[in-house]
């Protein structure tokens, strides 16, 4: 069986990435996951049952940091996929500077997912290298075009979240955890990224 090796940086990617292996089963490839330490990331694969192999941590909020943490983590990423008893056949990400310069440098096809244009630094570091680079509608090619030939870009007419939200089963017994039910009207406010690299700077 051909395998794909998915490496997932967040929590969204994380459950992007259940989805890419749920989907890529039914083709008749493997998955393989990797991802990092990390937020609550490494939580949401044991609420599906799944163990990822667990590479490197994020470098935190300065940039000393994350290129030392990044750094370490490729090498770590690397002698992971070597170690591999067969060669992934691709390689799909979210835009992971570490997994995209391994499967680049082991030449494993990489296919990449964005939706976050004006993440300049990690773009530059990846979609460079990118075979295929999958994007929603909602963005423009042209704001890819300094780092990728259109000709390489798919658009889908959606978003990554509805890859997870359209299966989702509400479980009322978390609601009344929380005080809420059924018929309340709840607003979710998220909070800004702002360990990521393109917060809080210009370019």
């Amino acid at each position: 069986m051909k395998t794909i090796w998915i490496d997932a940086l967040t929590p969204k990617q994380a459950l992007l990435s259940i989805k890419i292996m749920e989907a890529a089963w039914k083709i008749g490839y493997k998955s393989i996951i990797t991802t990092r330490e990390y937020d609550y990331t490494t939580k949401i694969y044991k609420l599906y049952d799944l163990n990822p192999i667990i590479v490197g941590r994020h470098g935190g909020e300065k940039l000393e940091g994350k290129l030392m943490a990044s750094l370490d983590r490729s090498i770590k990423l690397a002698e992971t996929i070597i170690g591999l008893e067969h060669k992934p056949s691709y390689h799909i990400s979210l835009t992971s500077p570490e997994a995209v310069r391994v499967a680049f440098g082991l030449s494993i096809p990489i296919i990449l997912l964005s939706d976050t244009p004006h993440s300049k630094y990690v773009n530059k570091l990846t979609i460079p290298l990118a075979d295929i680079l999958i994007t929603p509608k909602a963005i423009p090619k042209e704001e890819y075009r300094n780092l990728i030939d259109e000709e390489r870009i798919i658009q889908y007419d959606g978003v990554d979240e509805l890859a997870w939200i359209k299966d989702f089963k509400l479980d009322e017994r978390v609601l009344n955890e929380i005080g809420l039910n059924t018929n309340d009207k709840i607003i979710i406010a998220r909070e800004a990224e702002y360990k990521a690299s393109y917060y809080g700077q210009n370019g």
